[in-house]
């Protein structure tokens, strides 16, 4: 299994950081192409991108690696 954690850090202060981290997480995951989980890493939330389905496939990430700055976009 391979496990990517991230953290968008656009944003006034850590704390609005991590409400468009959760906004992010939840847009991504009501697109339906994606789903992620998130933790607190440091008292940060930071979101998880794991792979590990024996199906999954090199454009099953990619796919989601362009969709995570679309969605992004949207909370700037």
């Amino acid at each position: 299994m391979a496990v990517v954690v991230f953290r968008w850090t656009r944003g006034d202060t850590p704390e609005h950081q991590d409400r468009i981290n959760h906004a992010i997480l939840d847009a991504v995951n009501a697109s339906g192409q994606a789903f992620m989980i998130h933790t607190v890493l440091h008292v940060r939330v930071v979101l998880r991108l794991a792979i590990g389905n024996v199906r999954t496939t090199e454009d099953h990430v990619m796919a989601t690696w362009v969709l995570l700055p679309k969605i992004a976009d949207d909370f700037r």
